[in-house]
């Protein structure tokens, strides 16, 4: 005899106890039902099963439900220099554990790694922007001498940047034509300087 749809499979996964889950459709003898664990704790990933034996449900079994970890498409909203962007993780972050997120997706004119955390329920949540650092953009200029001569240096083209750390070199014509030579940008935290 088989499990008609309709019967009640009282389960529990993870903060969620004695939750019920129904059949939606009828199992041979023998068979089983699976429902995702996620359907009782969000927070949780895996398959929930039980058998069918002379007309019953066995007892559930939750082996496989196991907390689900921060995926790569999870975001979480943080607010850095006043803009507002989405944190994710780079790679998929363990429940209890931490990993890395780019400042960049939060504001694009910061480059660096922001620090996250998963909980146990896989909440996201950004625990650090200290290694967020603004970059120097076409805008951000630096001031040198070319033979004496005073010139302003930047990063270049609309679209160009440096990244804080990084440096960048532009022709000594680009300033002053006729003279050969590269200058060195250099960015620091938001600050262009030549050299």
């Amino acid at each position: 005899k088989g499990c008609p749809a309709g019967l009640v499979l009282t389960v529990t996964v993870g903060s969620e106890t004695n939750f019920d889950l129904t059949t939606t459709a009828a199992v041979d003898h023998g068979g089983s039902v699976s429902f995702p664990c996620g359907d009782v704790d969000p927070g949780y990933a895996g398959t929930i099963t039980a058998s069918c034996a002379l007309g019953a449900l066995g007892a559930p079994d939750t082996t496989t439900c196991a907390a689900a970890p921060c995926e790569t498409f999870q975001g979480v909203e943080h607010t850095l220099a006043g803009v507002v962007g989405l944190a994710a993780p780079v790679a998929a972050i363990a429940p209890g554990g931490t990993g890395d997120g780019v400042c960049s997706s939060v504001n694009p004119n910061y480059s660096g790694v922001l620090e996250l955390a998963c909980s146990a329920q896989a909440v996201l949540t950004v625990t650090s922007d200290t290694g967020c650092k603004a970059a120097c953009l076409q805008d951000d200029t630096a001031s040198a001498t070319i033979d004496g001569t005073a010139v302003t240096v930047g990063p270049g083209a609309p679209t160009f940047r440096i990244e804080s750390g990084g440096t960048k070199t532009e022709p000594c014509n680009g300033a002053r034509p006729g003279f050969i030579g590269d200058i060195t940008l250099s960015c620091l935290e938001g600050t262009t300087t030549a050299d």
